[in-house]
């Protein structure tokens, strides 16, 4: 299950903290690459093809990770977004 955390932070921290949830992305990117490379790799050496029950597992997890990594994404973009469109209004307000 995946919960949404919110905290408040400055906003001109806020590209930082979105490059930290950027690299907890890109360690998740790395998990499910491992994971998905042995389960290929199960497959390809496996004696017994009726037995394929620990890859459908490793492909489970994948897609678990998968949801994670798309949520985290979306979060990043969202927050971004807001981010961009607070920085748009500053612009506008010191050029009147």
């Amino acid at each position: 299950m995946i919960v949404k955390i919110s905290y408040s932070t400055d906003l001109e921290e806020v590209p930082m903290e979105v490059s930290k949830i950027i690299n907890s992305t890109k360690q998740l990117f790395s998990s499910l690459e491992r994971s998905l490379t042995i389960a290929s790799q199960e497959l390809a050496e496996q004696v017994n093809k009726d037995d394929v029950r620990t890859s459908m597992v490793k492909i489970e997890h994948s897609l678990k990770t998968i949801e994670k990594l798309e949520a985290k994404l979306k979060d990043c973009y969202s927050i971004l977004n807001g981010y961009n469109d607070l920085k748009e209004k500053e612009k506008e307000n010191k050029a009147q």
